[in-house]
């Protein structure tokens, strides 16, 4: 099956096998990005309202808030339900360290909500200052972006995100430690194919990627386009 968040505050189940879309939960909030970790449990970033919210995969209920408050923004890392967000947005499943990462796009960093038994969703951030925006590489903790919105893993266990308002992607370190670019020239919006750090692009939202094909797959937003 298929989960898609619907901009109507639910979430949709596709049948693939039967060729039937149903009415999966509905929210009280709008949700943005979806995470499938596990076959009992379904993550949702709800952007507007601050929250990463767990659904039980098998009933559609359970529904339970495990990180930041609600219509609250704010930037404080710390247990789950004393961490505060701004309009979260990317979100996936990191195998490698048992975790979530999410987008904390108007904070402009990249966060990491523990999913270890006893770690109460304890959430950190991994990269960029909090509340500032720029563009620089570098040492984590001192790396910036521009509303960090799309992020996955790649085969190496790094990070690899689309930093919209800078127009590139970027990639975190498997130890979390350094930030680099990797396709796009920063702060440049057009359009450009070519060597990955001649491309552009123009305000990229989501990344993903393709471990049997060792590729990555990008949403040129403003170009239209898949790249």
């Amino acid at each position: 099956s298929l989960f898609v968040a619907d901009g109507h505050r639910m979430v949709k189940k596709i049948d693939e096998r039967r060729g039937i879309v149903t009415e999966f939960v509905k929210l009280d909030v709008t949700p943005c990005y979806l995470a499938l970790v596990s076959d009992d449990s379904l993550f949702i970033s709800c952007c507007y309202a601050h929250i990463i919210m767990k659904v039980d995969i098998h009933s559609g209920n359970k529904i339970v808030i495990v990180a930041g408050q609600k219509r609250r923004e704010g930037y404080r890392d710390g247990p789950g339900d004393e961490a505060m967000f701004n309009f979260l947005n990317g979100l996936t499943f990191d195998s490698h360290s048992n975790s979530l990462i999410v987008a904390d796009s108007w904070n402009h960093c990249i966060r990491r909500i523990s999913l270890r038994p006893g770690d109460n969703y304890q959430v950190t951030t991994i990269a960029g200052v909090a509340q500032q925006y720029d563009y620089r590489d570098g040492p984590s903790h001192l790396a910036l972006f521009n509303h960090p919105s799309g992020v996955t893993i790649d085969e190496d266990g790094a990070i690899i995100l689309a930093d919209t308002y800078n127009s590139c992607i970027r990639r975190i370190s498997p130890d979390g430690k350094e930030v680099t670019t990797i396709a796009g020239v920063a702060t440049e919006f057009g359009y450009a194919n070519g060597s990955v750090l001649n491309a552009k692009f123009f305000a990229p939202h989501q990344v993903i990627t393709d471990l049997s094909r060792h590729c990555i797959y990008i949403s040129d937003t403003f170009n239209n386009l898949i790249q």
